[in-house]
């Protein structure tokens, strides 16, 4: 009678270790599976920080830009004024040499003024184009990120609803 109930005792121990070992098992999974979504949390957190200065300077590099280019309109017409001055001038009946001098003078320096401007806007905006592709790729990691806590999430309540 003792070797039955060592055996019966055996038995029943066997199947509730190997019911223990299947909830730890499933318990590990699921605090694996927690401490991953809290990890891709922190990670979409730091993104976040990352994040909000780079669009405060596209922001304010956009702004720059539409004032330089305004600034490099506003030039192109005023060489398109001292051209028409400079024609008027040398068509003018008695020609007047000091006037076409002088009106050579500003449309040259005109032209280089423009053409500064134009290698300024060309610079702010490679520099726009940097901000946001340094904004994209964070976008893009936090798109992934997302996608990743819903898969976590998906993922640990299909277990839990399994471990039921």
């Amino acid at each position: 009678m003792f070797r039955i109930h060592t055996a019966v005792m055996t038995a029943a121990l066997t199947l509730a270790v190997s019911a223990l070992a299947s909830a730890q098992s499933s318990s590990d999974t699921v605090r694996t599976s927690r401490q991953a979504i809290r990890h891709d949390q922190r990670i979409l957190a730091v993104d976040s920080t990352k994040l909000k200065p780079d669009l405060a300077l596209r922001d304010s590099a956009r702004a720059t830009l539409a004032q330089d280019q305004a600034q490099t309109r506003t030039l192109a017409a005023r060489l398109d004024s001292l051209r028409a001055q400079l024609d008027r001038d040398r068509k003018a009946t008695p020609r007047d040499s000091v006037a076409v001098a002088r009106d050579e003078k500003a449309l040259d320096a005109a032209r280089k003024a423009h053409d500064r401007d134009i290698r300024r806007d060309r610079h702010e905006e490679q520099h726009l184009a940097s901000i946001e592709q340094r904004i994209d790729k964070v976008t893009d990691s936090r798109a992934a990120t997302n996608q990743n806590i819903k898969q976590e999430r998906s993922s640990l309540k299909a277990r839990s609803d399994s471990a039921r």
